[in-house]
């Protein structure tokens, strides 16, 4: 198997990258397993919010996309509990996003430092 080959830039074109995963909803996802979680990561994690849920998305390759560029979206459907919880980094360059359908870890450029894939 061939060596992965991971980009390292002086100058990222970029201020914000999102790495995350969508995946079946956790039913027994209650807003006390989100401060279970912020517990085990640490006093470096301090700064907790709250957030509605972001939407899922599926990739459905037999129907034409109906959401073209420049369309306008309206859901109207009751928030799902708990919503998002989100928690940032005191550096203030990482931030955890969880919620019952999706982890995310997003990496934030900040007075001109940007974390490499490499370094995380």
């Amino acid at each position: 198997m061939a060596d992965l080959v991971i980009p390292d830039f002086e100058s990222p074109p970029v201020v914000e990258l999102v790495l995350g995963a969508q995946f079946s909803p956790l039913t027994k996802l209650t807003a006390g397993h989100f401060g279970l979680f912020w517990r085990e990561l640490g006093d470096e994690w301090a700064e907790p919010g709250d957030g509605p849920p972001i939407a899922d998305q599926f990739e459905l390759f037999d129907r034409p996309r109906w959401d073209q560029p420049g369309s306008v979206e309206l859901r109207l459907a009751p928030m799902r509990l708990p919503g998002r919880f989100t928690i940032g980094h005191r550096d203030e360059d990482r931030l955890i996003q969880v919620q019952a359908t999706r982890f995310h870890h997003n990496w934030r450029r900040r007075q001109g430092f940007y974390p490499s894939y490499r370094k995380l």
